[in-house]
């Protein structure tokens, strides 16, 4: 059931990244209801990270399975067809999925964020798969939908993504602001404070830290379901930034630029109760 419509222009494609298919899993279902909502298209990359140099450098030693077990690190051959057969059950559920959205499939090679980034068009929306485990702990933000917001700036797509996305994981929102200045802080806090009323969600948090070092370090000790990020305006940009937010939230990792004017009330309906 779809609760509200996006307030800016819809994106041409949603697009679905990852380096295997364990990690595409945690994610498609997320893109697909997210093309149902803003109409787009679904687009779905698995890319073929280096392997030579990992698998020269573990040449004699043994992977530990998370039962325990010792087994052998396969071969560059066996890593190839294990990558194609991810590659056809990625894009078999990517079509069982998107039945109410046009899709396309493809294969690269490179650097997960660097092609992933590169491949997006303007408007596009990326959604990058992780399959991590999540370390149970008792925060109060346990389970949440990260948004990373930017003191001063306007993230309306961000913010968007992120309520939705609350709404159909049933899972808290949790906005959070890097500020390093008491004036900053008291801006952050108003603007925080106004996105938290605007969301209208049951248990949405806001706090801001001193410093997006901090924000990296609560994000760790999360279990989140996404972490958002606008990468227009900040805080984390490049595509190192990225990679770092991936490995820290364990959680697909939703990245967005600024959108442009909000949309008219009836540019995009939302989908009628069931």
């Amino acid at each position: 059931m779809m609760t509200s419509q996006p307030e800016t222009p819809p994106p041409n494609q949603i697009i679905i990244a990852a380096s295997c298919y364990a990690d595409a899993t945690a994610v498609i279902s997320m893109a697909a209801m997210l093309a149902r909502w803003a109409g787009a298209d679904l687009h779905g990359i698995l890319v073929e990270q280096n392997m030579v140099p990992a698998t020269e450098r573990m040449f004699t030693t043994r992977l530990i399975t998370p039962a325990g077990a010792q087994i052998a690190v396969p071969t560059i051959a066996q890593m190839r067809r294990l990558l194609a057969a991810d590659a056809r059950i990625f894009e078999a559920e990517l079509a069982k999925m998107a039945s109410l959205s046009r899709w396309t499939f493809e294969r690269l090679q490179g650097d997960l964020m660097a092609r992933t980034r590169a491949a997006a068009k303007p408007g596009d929306i990326l959604l990058v798969g992780h399959h991590g485990f999540h370390r149970h702990l008792f925060y109060r933000h346990l389970g949440s939908v990260i948004l990373i917001h930017n003191p001063g700036q306007a993230q309306h797509r961000a913010f968007d993504i992120a309520t939705e996305l609350a709404r159909s994981q049933n899972a808290p929102l949790f906005i959070c602001a890097a500020a390093t200045d008491p004036e900053q802080r008291h801006l952050a806090s108003i603007e925080l404070e106004a996105m938290t009323r605007r969301a209208d969600l049951p248990e949405t948090i806001a706090h801001v830290f001193g410093s997006a070092a901090e924000i990296l370090e609560r994000i760790n000790r999360s279990s989140a379901v996404a972490v958002i990020i606008d990468t227009q305006v900040g805080p984390f940009k490049s595509n190192a930034d990225m990679g770092l937010l991936l490995d820290v939230a364990r959680c697909p990792l939703v990245i967005v630029s600024s959108a442009d004017a909000p949309l008219p009330n009836d540019r995009l309906k939302p989908e009628p109760d069931s």
